[in-house]
C-alpha cells in the first residue's frame, strides 16, 4: 500500500576527526537497520546491506624522459594496470603537473592504455616538477599517482612556431567545455614560463591570444545559459580555471568585466533574483587584483549550502 510508505533522507555527516567520525571507508560493507514501533508496544524492523564504492587501484605511473627544457621537450606520461570492478567502468585518466605545490591539470583520457605527451613549465633556472595521474571511476571515486621528479630547466629561448602550436592548442581546447579548464592550464603554464624567462615580447603575444581566447569564450557561455540554464556547469568550469590564470595574464578591464558579468549571470541563476549590473560582487578596483576579485566566488558544495547562500545578501 502506497498511502503507508514513509521516504526519508539519511544524510551522513561529513567526516569528522574531532568527533571520531571517519565517515564512510571506501570499500567497506554496512548494515542500515530501521525500528519501527507501533502505539500498543509493537516492534519491528528491517535492515538492508550495502558496500561502499573502491577507487581504482594497483596500477602503476611513470614519466620520461626525466630531465628537460620547459615548453621545448615533450615528456610522455603513461599509466598502467589501473582496474576497478567491471560495473565501475569506464576509467577516466586526467594527466597534469605539480609544480611548487600548485596542480595544473592538462589532459583526459578514457583510453584503456593511457597515454599523454605534455611539455612542462619552469618557474626557475632549474625546476623540479612533478607528473601527476588521478584515476577516477564513474562514480567519481578517484586515486591518485606521482611520478618521480623531473628536472625542467629554462630554454634559451622558446621559437615562435612552437609559442604558434601551444596558442593554437589552447584555442581550440577552449572551444569545448569538457577541455575548457585544461585550456586554462596550458596557457597558465606558458604564461608562468615566458614570465621567468623575462621574455616581455613573447609573453604579452601569448597573453594577447589567451585574452581574446577568453573574451569569445564568455561571450558564447554568456549566450547559452541566457537560453539554457542547464549549461550552467560550463560556466562554472571556465571562472575555476580562471582564478589561476588571471594572476598571470593581468587581463584588461574589459576581459575582468566580461568575467564579472558572467558572474552575475551565474548568480542570477542560481538564485532566481536579477543582479544590477552595478551590483558589487568583486568589481575590480585600485586596491583589488584581478585574482583577488575573481576568488570572492562562492560557489555551494551542496543543496543545502546553496539554499542558504539564497538569503545572504549580494550572494
Amino acid at each position: 500500500d502506497e498511502s503507508k510508505r514513509r521516504s526519508f533522507d539519511l544524510i551522513l555527516p561529513r567526516p569528522n576527526p574531532e568527533k571520531d567520525w571517519p565517515g564512510l571507508e571506501d570499500g567497506t560493507t554496512y548494515k542500515f537497520r530501521l525500528n519501527a514501533a507501533a502505539k500498543l508496544g509493537e516492534q519491528a524492523f528491517s535492515e538492508v546491506v550495502l558496500r561502499t564504492n573502491t577507487p581504482p587501484l594497483s596500477g602503476t605511473f611513470k614519466a620520461s624522459p626525466l630531465r628537460g627544457e620547459a615548453l621545448l621537450t615533450e615528456f610522455t606520461l603513461e599509466g598502467s594496470g589501473w582496474s576497478d570492478d567491471p560495473e565501475d567502468l569506464p576509467l577516466k585518466y586526467t594527466f597534469g603537473h605539480r609544480i611548487n605545490g600548485k596542480t595544473t591539470w592538462l589532459v583526459t583520457t578514457t583510453d584503456e592504455v593511457p597515454q599523454a605527451k605534455l611539455k612542462l613549465p619552469a618557474d626557475s633556472s632549474t625546476s623540479t616538477v612533478t607528473a601527476v595521474l588521478r584515476i577516477c571511476d564513474n562514480y567519481g571515486a578517484c586515486s591518485e599517482a606521482v611520478s618521480e621528479d623531473i628536472i625542467v630547466s629554462l630554454p634559451n629561448e622558446v621559437p615562435m612556431s612552437v609559442l604558434g602550436s601551444i596558442g593554437e592548442e589552447f584555442s581550440n581546447n577552449l572551444v569545448e567545455d569538457e577541455s575548457a579548464q585544461e585550456s586554462l592550464g596550458l596557457a597558465t603554464s606558458a604564461l608562468d614560463t615566458l614570465k621567468a624567462m623575462d621574455s616581455k615580447d613573447q609573453w604579452e603575444k601569448m597573453s594577447l591570444v589567451v585574452e581574446f581566447g577568453l573574451q569569445q569564450k564568455m561571450t558564447e557561455l554568456k549566450n547559452r545559459v541566457k537560453d539554457n540554464p542547464e549549461s550552467l556547469a560550463g560556466s562554472l568550469d571556465l571562472l575555476e580555471g580562471t582564478n589561476d590564470l588571471v594572476g598571470d595574464l593581468e587581463p584588461s578591464q574589459e576581459t575582468m568585466q566580461d568575467l564579472l558579468s558572467l558572474k552575475r549571470k551565474i548568480v542570477s541563476i542560481l538564485t532566481g533574483i536579477t543582479v544590477p549590473e552595478n551590483e558589487a560582487l568583486g568589481v575590480v578596483s585600485p586596491g583589488l587584483g584581478a585574482s583577488d576579485a575573481l576568488k570572492s566566488l562562492y560557489y555551494p558544495s551542496s543543496d543545502e549550502a546553496l539554499e542558504a547562500a539564497r538569503g545572504r545578501p549580494n550572494t
